[in-house]
This record gives structure tokens, sequence and C-alpha cells, in this order.
């Protein structure tokens, strides 16, 4: 039982060294890839942010639009007000058995 390592052929290394040098070239590709990957997801990221800030700012000023909308017609027509509130009231209510 001795304590030297055993002979490997310098032939056997070449290859063992050309394999590897292969799989870093590859891992490296792949590196590379997922990082544009990853830019294009930050990217993406950033625009829906941009986006959903830009559809609650719309919304809000929708609803307020509306509400204005609303408040003229309750002002100015009060009949029409009164008829869609009895509608929403009629709609509300349980059916009668």
């Amino acid at each position: 039982m001795s304590l030297k390592p055993d002979i490997v052929a310098q032939a056997l290394v070449i290859d063992q060294v050309k394999g590897l040098i292969e799989q870093k070239y590859k891992i490296e590709v792949q590196i590379g890839q997922m990082e544009k990957r990853l830019k294009l997801i930050e990217s993406s990221l950033a625009e829906n942010d941009t986006l959903t800030e830009r559809m609650h700012a719309l919304l809000a000023e929708s609803l307020s639009l509306f509400e204005d909308e609303w408040s003229r017609r309750s002002e100015y027509y009060p009949d029409i007000w009164l008829a869609s509130m009895e509608q929403a009231l009629i709609t509300i209510q349980p059916p009668k058995k």
C-alpha cells in the first residue's frame, strides 16, 4: 500500500483538458445568453411597472370624470337619477317567492 498517486498518461491529460476547455466555452456562452435574457426580463418588468402606473392614473381620471358626470346628471336631471336609483333598487332586491 503506497501513497504514490496513479500515473496518468500525457495523452489522457490532454484529452481531459480539451474536454474541460470545451465545457468552459459552453458554460460561458450559456452565461452570456442568460445575462441577455435577464436584461430583457428586467426591461420588461420596468415597462410593466410604467404601464401599471399609467393604468392607475387613467383609472383615477376615469373615476373622477364619472363622478363629475354623475353629479351633473343628478343635479340637472333628478328624474333620471331617481329612475336609475329605482332600477338599481329593483335589481338588488331578492326575487319574491
